[in-house]
């Protein structure tokens, strides 16, 4: 099975229309989790797991995390289901401003 795990656009026009999305399913991968942390990391920033759990069929059940940008001014959001949790996308704009749909 192939999941998306990021999208980059790079417009060489205007660089301002440039943004990175970087999805998180019920199904991801802890090395998908990882990439997203280390990529975050690359932009002076820090994406923390505090909470994650998963259930017998390894879908990600419960997701906290906390994004401390480079001011370092947090964001926290919780995800939880039982059927696991809903897709999850980690938007960066041009300038790396994240925002969490």
């Amino acid at each position: 099975m192939y999941n998306l795990s990021s999208t980059t656009y790079s417009d060489d026009e205007d660089s301002s229309k440039n943004f990175t999305k970087l999805e998180i399913t019920k199904n991801t991968p802890d090395t998908v989790l990882d990439q997203h942390k280390k990529h975050i990391s690359s932009l002076g920033q820090t994406l923390e797991y505090i909470t994650l759990r998963r259930n017998r069929k390894k879908e990600i059940t419960k997701l906290k995390m906390l994004i401390t940008n480079s001011s370092g001014q947090n964001n926290k959001v919780l995800y939880q289901s039982s059927k696991g949790i809903p897709n999850t996308t980690i938007n960066i704009d041009a300038e790396g401003v994240i925002s969490i749909d």
